[in-house]
């Protein structure tokens, strides 16, 4: 049987609150009934992007259901523009629209089954999913969860159990919606699935440093310090078993190209860091290129090191001047 998981609309899928408060924090229903209030709502992009790659890599585990609030026909059919617009794949069977004077849990297909998850941005419909069985996951967007009351969340009070935040990146957001259904995956090549990439940028990493040697065996891959080896010695496994001790190759055995490169994400930081991205023409200088650097999700971090190579180059051609 198939895990079910239900997704609120307003406050986790799209940014209602941004619309429907005034300066001051209060709620402005008036706007609600405004023409194509509903479909002109902004998406949490993240949560967005997040529940299409739920979909296309878990569907045949889990199914999955809008649950939101809707009091008019005319709410309803915006709120389904929205979904044919941003999840196709969620047919008219798995789309529920409660009052808003009623509870989400009465509106489930034969009642909540042990298992069944709930994410929404409003704690009362939490706690009343949990009381009659269910999971629920809390989706802490920009206005929530700061204790405030109502859409800020309880006064002085927060939510205490599963948490998703609509900042976390979209593949972190449904490795934990697994992990919370018990789905097991292979982590590290779900969020590096390009082998032949994976395998050319730790070729990359091993060749630039000359004390780090990298081979294969037997499905493993092994990327060890070997300090500096003579041009003539030929390192692969075979060498390693007989000049290494045991501990040092395990430390340096990897299932996958995913996982070692996993594994390294945090040399390539600091490598960015030290060996600075740009040359003295101001153009790229370092040993991945600006794709691979984004395809092991450190775009930003390699925006900003540009950014001070730029401000030091300036200052140097100032003081030169």
């Amino acid at each position: 049987m198939k895990k079910r998981v239900f997704i609120d609309m307003d406050g986790t899928l799209y940014r209602f609150h941004d619309h429907i408060l005034d300066e001051s924090g209060h709620v402005q229903i008036e706007k609600m009934y405004e023409l194509d209030f509903f479909v002109k709502l902004e998406s949490f992009e993240n949560m967005k992007e997040a529940i299409n790659l739920l979909h296309s890599v878990d569907k045949e585990e889990i199914e999955i259901f809008i649950l939101s609030s809707a009091d008019t026909k005319e709410v309803v059919h915006q709120k389904n523009i929205c979904i044919d617009r941003d999840f196709p794949f969620i047919d008219e069977e798995h789309r529920l629209f409660p009052k808003t004077w009623e509870s989400k849990t009465d509106k489930i297909p034969e009642g909540i089954y042990v298992g069944d998850i709930l994410i929404d941005d409003y704690n009362v419909n939490l706690e009343q999913w949990k009381d009659k069985g269910g999971t629920s996951i809390k989706f802490v967007n920009n206005i929530n969860h700061q204790g405030k009351g109502r859409y800020g969340g309880d006064v002085g009070k927060l939510w205490e159990h599963e948490i998703l935040r609509y900042d976390m990146k979209p593949k972190e957001i449904v490795l934990n919606i697994e992990e919370i259904i018990g789905i097991q995956r292979d982590r590290f090549l779900f969020r590096f699935p390009d082998e032949e990439k994976n395998k050319g940028i730790m070729e990359k990493v091993s060749s630039v440093f000359n004390e780090w040697n990298l081979c294969e065996h037997d499905s493993k891959v092994y990327l060890v310090f070997t300090g500096d080896l003579e041009e003539s010695i030929t390192f692969d496994y075979e060498w390693m078993i007989k000049n290494m001790d045991a501990e040092t190759i395990e430390d340096g055995c990897f299932s996958s190209y995913a996982e070692a490169l996993y594994n390294w994400i945090d040399s390539v930081i600091q490598d960015i860091r030290d060996l600075g991205v740009w040359n003295e023409e101001k153009g790229h200088d370092f040993y991945l290129s600006v794709e691979e650097i984004e395809y092991c999700g450190l775009k930003e971090i390699y925006q900003d090191e540009k950014e001070n190579d730029l401000e030091m180059m300036e200052e140097m051609d100032e003081i030169d001047k």
